[in-house]
């Protein structure tokens, strides 16, 4: 495995399901949203420094399981990036709705057709997660940046 951190680009939908989520636990609880938010930009840079850690699940989708909360991250490698095309629950129906099997989801974040509401835009945006860094763990990314297109 290498220590070479690859870019993260998430796609649309992708990006939508995280934000969908957030406003979700947000309105569970105050707070908690915030911290859906940084468990997502951890995993996000385990991924992008070991991107061949996670399991191959279907074709060449890799999936990461966040460890405190119920969702997955699923994503491609592709020219040397890290291509991020969904983030639901693996298992079972989301609190958002019905959704269908977890096949179903993942073919319609692959087609750019899932039922999550995404503004279709353009052009690429970046967004910036600031973190903080875990206790004694040197050159820990203190920023995460995601690229966000349209469709990979």
């Amino acid at each position: 495995m290498s220590s070479t951190r690859l870019p993260v680009v998430t796609r649309a939908s992708a990006a939508a399901e995280i934000e969908a989520a957030y406003r979700w636990y947000e309105r569970e609880r105050q707070g908690l949203g915030e911290e859906f938010l940084q468990a997502v930009t951890d995993l996000a840079a385990s991924i992008a420094e070991y991107p061949e850690r996670f399991p191959v699940i279907h074709r060449d989708i890799r999936r990461a399981l966040l460890k405190r909360f119920p969702y997955g991250i699923f994503y491609r490698l592709k020219a040397n990036q890290v291509i991020v095309v969904a983030c639901f629950i693996p298992r079972g129906i989301p609190k958002n709705g019905n959704r269908g099997t977890n096949a179903d989801v993942l073919r319609d974040s692959l087609a750019g057709t899932s039922n999550v509401p995404v503004s279709p835009s353009p052009r690429t945006e970046e967004v910036v997660w600031t973190t903080t860094p875990p206790p004694a763990t040197p050159n820990y990314p203190t920023t995460f940046v995601a690229t966000i297109e349209p469709r990979c």
